[in-house]
């Protein structure tokens, strides 16, 4: 059943053709643009040099990126999945190899491929493929192949400004320096117009193009990546004013529709009308998500509520969204205009014909944060489990943690139009569309950025080249392309090769195929192939027509969705349980992506146990973090409680990668429910019942012999169980016999090998705990009490937060594998 594709890995002419003959190469990349956020993909927003060129080109409805800004730069400019490339995660960091949080040297970029064959090579714009801090210098584009660069090395977060920390540089020499307080920056290029990062990319890509066209010699490749639209909500003035008019326009509503509702419908009529999606498509119920901390800097993305109705939004709420949404299309109308200008200048130099141009988005729409975007009205609206009704908003559930809303700089009544003039150029984590809108822009494909499911992986493709292949406004939809197969498919166009060494190194293999063959033959029919996806805890397989995805693959097992796509690309119709053989093949074939191409071990696991729990979905291993807590609730884990039935036996396990001897076990009880009850005068001291210790002997479970009659269960302490024999074992089990009324506790635990030294270090004193507690977490405890008073909330199981955190796993294991 597995046919692959062979990687068309050297696409090699016999020799280098003249630079006459081979075509200038430009790759322009959006950043957070949704799948049908163009006028050619069913867009209400006006972009018509992209869609001319799809006009005169072809549009493809299946390519893929890697699901964030970072993996899918390191994934399009190496030809490589990103773990291969070194930003398995994201560019914040160092977690070890795959997630080395920096392009490395396994593979060769774009730059210096092309550069190689004779191409004259420039970027301008988001790099974001370099260590934040102190990056290597074989991340750097003036390092990687690149004879010219003007770049932002990690992330913007502004467009009226440059962001301390996002300063820009040309040549690999610091050209404008970052300034948080700075409003009145200017345009180099046009000192009468204000500084917008669009245009002044754009500026400095004419200015490589002049360059580029001395020298007759040589073609060039440009690789020109917008920071556009990623929030913060930032546009010309008259360029809002034209989206606000039509936003307000009877007739214009009339037309696209009124609200995400509406609007989505219509445009799925648009889409099909266009052969952009099946004729038989539907639209998925989109849930909006919130984040829970996998580690630190690394968030998982969890279901909630669907999105609510437009019609039962309040109209003011109506107002504001709308407002939002009008900046949102401004920046991809003033990207348009820009993209514009390239294709002039083009056209100008007659070179246009022989210039392949390829467009792209680096993920799905982001929805960061909550349903209407950060700062959204003092975030009275941001509850997980809240609903409108009627015009009404009832809250349910916790305040939303993450969502910003509290930290706005205008006294927490959010950014509103009536107070635009003074939040307009905050920038920073100022303002976004909200996911009401993402999944808008999205359509007609669920989830967002950074997921697997087709809304944070499907990307726009627009490809361009008059002179290289007949295509003219085709719509190809058969074959699916991932960002590993751009860089095959520009080698070829080029006819350059890809070494097996480069510099005295050798490099990682192309993973992917090149597109040329489906350029020239838009009706050509694709074999199945493999194609993978895996970050933060979100993963992925596609093979021919069926995709196998989860949103946590940290859970054991793992539980995954299978859709065939060939009928159900939104992902409505989950037929996991109708083909459980082809679910494990495909899971298989996963695991075995994730271990060669350096997923797994996950980062949060490296130094310390596998640990998983009889909680289904939990994802315990995340919330390791290496540290004995100094009392119950660990200030670095925002949520620790997970949720059983009341009264029932619940076990997490700890499994180490070679065997370990103990002497004894040390569990640390809290009822978290209780403790936020403590604050109502409700206080019940509700713990489990009891607790035993399992090892792993002889391939089963054995109840391990303690010197205790009965394990403690006392709160606030750490409640030890001596082993009367040490044993030796690669797997502890703690098996919790939960009290019938106590639906929710907090567990740490740690154990001690026979030469652990010095004493535990002492505890908070509970009651001043408790108050920093309240202090740390009042949304998170008053949840707690109402679910544990019988209030009725909606429980999410995809959220199991059951905690097991270790004390120097490693130091402790050496001792005793030494002995």
């Amino acid at each position: 059943m597995f046919r692959s594709l062979l990687p068309l890995l050297c696409l090699t002419l016999a020799s280098v053709t003249w630079a006459d003959d081979r075509p200038n190469i430009i790759v322009i990349l959006a950043d957070d643009l949704g799948y049908s956020d163009l006028g050619c993909y069913g867009s209400e927003i006006e972009t018509p040099r992209l869609d001319a060129l799809a006009e005169n080109g072809a549009r493809f409805t299946q390519m893929y990126n890697a699901a964030r800004c970072c993996p899918s730069r390191a994934s399009l400019l190496t030809g490589l999945y990103q773990h291969q490339a070194g930003v398995g995660f994201m560019v914040y960091g160092d977690w070890g190899t795959g997630y080395e949080g920096s392009l490395n040297e396994n593979g060769i970029t774009l730059g210096e491929a092309l550069r190689e064959a004779g191409y004259a090579t420039f970027t301008s714009g988001k790099w974001h493929a370099a260590a934040h801090r102190n990056p290597p210098d074989y991340s750097l584009p003036e390092h990687r192949g690149f004879d010219r660069s003007t770049v932002v090395r990690t992330h913007i977060d502004s467009y009226w400004k440059v962001l301390n920390g996002c300063d820009i540089y040309r040549d690999g020499k610091l050209l404008i320096p970052g300034d948080n307080e700075n409003t009145t920056l200017k345009n180099p290029y046009r000192p009468d117009k204000d500084f917008y990062t669009t245009e002044y990319f754009t500026d400095v890509a004419l200015e490589y193009i002049d360059d580029a066209l001395k020298d007759v010699d040589k073609p060039f490749f440009l690789y020109l990546t917008y920071n556009a639209p990623h929030f913060p909500l930032e546009a010309p003035d008259e360029t809002i004013a034209k989206y606000e008019t039509k936003l307000n326009d009877p007739d214009w509503l009339a037309e696209f529709g009124d609200g995400w509702d509406e609007m989505r419908q219509k445009k799925l009529a648009r889409q099909k009308a266009a052969g952009v999606v099946p004729k038989g498509q539907r639209l998925p119920e989109v849930r909006y998500f919130n984040n829970v901390r996998v580690m630190p800097g690394m968030q998982t993305g969890t279901n909630r509520n669907p999105l609510p109705k437009w019609k039962d939004l309040p109209q003011d709420v109506r107002t504001e969204a709308r407002f939002r949404r009008a900046i949102y299309n401004a920046q991809i109308d003033n990207m348009d205009e820009n993209i514009g200008r390239v294709v002039d200048k083009l056209k100008a130099e007659g070179v246009y014909d022989n210039t392949l141009i390829l467009f792209v988005s680096d993920n799905g729409c982001s929805g960061e944060m909550g349903v209407f975007g950060t700062h959204f009205e003092g975030g009275k609206y941001d509850y997980a489990e809240g609903e409108f009704r009627n015009g009404e908003f009832t809250r349910r559930g916790a305040s939303e943690e993450g969502a910003w809303s509290h930290k706005d700089r205008l006294g927490g009544v959010g950014y509103k139009k009536s107070n635009y003039e003074q939040w307009k150029k905050f920038s920073g984590w100022a303002t976004s569309q909200g996911q009401g809108w993402a999944s808008y822009s999205n359509a007609p494909f669920r989830k967002f950025k950074k997921f697997a499911h087709e809304g944070g992986i499907a990307s726009p493709l627009i490809v361009h080249w008059p002179k290289g292949f007949r295509a003219k406004g085709e719509v190809s939809r058969q074959p699916y392309f991932h960002f590993i197969d751009i860089m095959p498919t520009l080698l070829d166009a080029a006819g350059a090769e890809y070494p097996a060494n480069y510099r005295g190194k050798s490099r990682l293999p192309l993973e992917g195929v090149s597109m040329l063959p489906y350029l020239r033959e838009p009706d050509r029919e694709m074999e199945d192939r493999l194609i993978f996806w895996q970050h933060e805890t979100h993963a992925a397989v596609r093979l021919g027509r069926w995709k196998l995805v989860t949103d946590n693959d940290r859970s054991d097992p793992i539980v995954w969705e299978l859709y065939d796509l060939t009928h159900d690309r939104s992902e409505t119709n989950n037929v996991a349980g109708q083909h459980p053989e082809l679910v494990a093949e495909l899971s298989a074939e996963w695991a075995r992506f994730a271990d060669r191409a350096n997923v797994k071990p996950f980062p949060e696991t490296r130094n310390g146990p596998r640990v998983t729990s009889s909680v289904p979905g939990a994802n315990v291993t995340a919330l390791i973090d290496g540290i004995e807590p100094t009392s119950s609730s660990d200030y670095r884990i925002p949520r620790l409680s997970f949720h059983p039935k009341r009264g029932s036996t619940e076990w997490v396990q700890f499994e180490f990668s070679e065997p370990g001897s103990f002497e004894n076990a040390d569990v640390y009880w809290f009822d978290e429910a209780q403790a936020a009850a403590s604050f109502r005068n409700e206080r019940k001291e509700i713990l489990p019942r009891s607790w035993k210790v399992l090892s792993w002997t002889n391939g089963g479970w054995k109840k391990v012999a303690l010197k205790e009659k009965s394990p403690g269960v006392g709160r606030d302490q750490f409640n030890q169980a001596t082993f009367i024999e040490p044993i030796t074992t690669s797997k502890i089990r703690i098996e919790i016999e939960l009290h019938e009324q106590l639906s929710g506790a907090m567990l740490a635990c740690r154990f001690n090998t026979e030469d652990s030294s010095g004493p535990s270090q002492p505890l908070s004193d509970p009651d001043k705990e408790l108050k920093r507690i309240r202090k740390e977490a009042q949304r998170t405890l008053t949840a707690d009490v109402d679910e544990f008073n019988g209030y009725e909330l909606q429980a999410d199981p995809e959220i199991a937060l059951l905690a097991a955190r270790s004390k120097a796993w490693s130091g402790s294991l050496k001792s005793s594998k030494a002995r």
